[in-house]
Order: structure tokens, then C-alpha cells, then sequence
């Protein structure tokens, strides 16, 4: 989104970046401050630039986890 000051300018999206949320559950570690590689749009194999991210995901994954089987148990 453009800054609030300068609201008619566009953004244009260049590349995406991707966090396997299934391996940090199964590492049981968030990712605090790490730089992860952001893919062209138009040729994910082309490198295009890093971002510094944070997901705290961990924690939130377990309970679901705990909670599904929990339901799954009370289905059997």
C-alpha cells in the first residue's frame, strides 16, 4: 500500500517470500529475526531480494494440534 501521504501513488508487487509453517512445527522453533529469500514474481528461481521476519507460530500450532486430536478421539 502507498504511504498515507502520498495515497496516489501505486505499489507493484515484485517477488513473495514463503514460511513452511508445517516445519516449524515439526523443528518446534519460531523463526525470530531471520532473513529468508524473496522469489521473483514471474521466476521463483530468481532470487530478487531477502526480507528480516519474525513468526511466532509455534505455540499456536501445538494447541490446534493437541485440539484436533483431542476431537478425534472423542469422534472414535
Amino acid at each position: 500500500e502507498p504511504p498515507d501521504d502520498q495515497p496516489t501513488l501505486d505499489c507493484v508487487d515484485i517477488g513473495y517470500a514463503t514460511v513452511n509453517a508445517k516445519q516449524l512445527l515439526q523443528n518446534e522453533r519460531d523463526l525470530i529475526e531471520k532473513e529468508i529469500d524473496v522469489h521473483d514474481m514471474e521466476d521463483p528461481a530468481e532470487i530478487v531480494g531477502q526480507m528480516n521476519v519474525t513468526v511466532s507460530i509455534v505455540q499456536a500450532l501445538k494447541k490446534l494440534k493437541q485440539q484436533e486430536q483431542t476431537t478425534r478421539r472423542m469422534q472414535n
